[in-house]
């Protein structure tokens, strides 16, 4: 919730800037967390596992909401309505695909059952992917019109 308000606070003057701002805060926070579980293995206090996620769920409020305001103002308000269906649409389909897709490399790396260092291992390998999509999504994010194409 922190995130999306940041995004509805800054969307005026950064409206392409907000998600792509989101997406590093995602990335970064990944990376550190990665170190981390490399670092700490299966002794990693509950507090460090948790606090990196509370960063990552202001990054994708960050995404949600600026992509959100940037997609619906490019829609005239009387179709505002028609237009939040499919973007809603598009956003759920994309995290069910991207949990599916990091689900898979996660399996990949421990099998169903497994415990203890291999899933910390899998966990550790596994978030790498994440990161490089994230990666390639920040760099596809400055194609998003900028805020005076917007208002066009």
């Amino acid at each position: 919730m922190a995130g999306a308000r940041l995004a509805s606070t800054w969307a005026g003057a950064h409206l392409r800037r907000v998600p792509q701002a989101g997406v590093a805060l995602i990335a970064l926070t990944l990376v550190g967390y990665q170190l981390l579980v490399s670092a700490q293995q299966t002794g990693m206090p509950f507090v460090a596992a948790v606090a990196p996620v509370i960063l990552v769920g202001a990054g994708f409020g960050m995404v949600g909401a600026g992509l959100a305001g940037l997609t619906l103002s490019q829609v005239g308000h009387h179709d505002a309505g028609s237009a939040a269906g499919p973007f809603n649409t598009a956003m759920q389909l994309g995290t069910a695909l991207g949990i599916a897709t990091a689900s898979l490399v996660f399996f990949n790396h421990a099998s169903a059952g497994s415990h203890g260092i291999t899933v910390t291992h899998a966990f550790a390998g596994s978030v790498w992917y994440v990161i490089a999509a994230l990666a390639v999504m920040w760099a596809l994010m400055f194609r998003l019109p900028r805020p005076a194409e917007a208002a066009a």
